[in-house]
């Protein structure tokens, strides 16, 4: 590859989200694409496969409380059962805020 790196990741299925609640934070995740007329039209069978990533992007500030395993994106992945979410968890004893990803 010659030239410049370009960040245009729309092709990658790389999507960003900021959690609605905290200040200060970005997550990154990715999900298959199943293509084709199939999955044009929602009837193939999507892989339950993420990728997450979450970073500290400034100061961390909380715009509210929430609760353990609280939903933070939810995506639905078929036409009937499957569903991607990102919930959100609070490590008090470490600080740490936790994001898991889910099919």
């Amino acid at each position: 590859m010659s030239g410049a790196y370009s960040c245009d990741h729309r092709h990658r299925g790389l999507d960003a989200i900021d959690d609605p609640l905290i200040e200060g934070g970005a997550c990154h995740f990715t999900v298959p694409e199943i293509g084709g007329w199939k999955g044009w039209a929602g009837f193939a069978e999507e892989r339950s496969e993420v990728s997450l990533s979450c970073r500290q992007i400034g100061p961390v500030s909380f715009k509210g409380k929430f609760k353990q395993g609280e939903d933070v994106y939810r995506q639905r992945r078929s036409l009937f059962f499957k569903k991607m979410q990102i919930v959100r968890g609070c490590d008090t004893k470490r600080n740490v805020l936790v994001y898991l990803a889910g099919c």
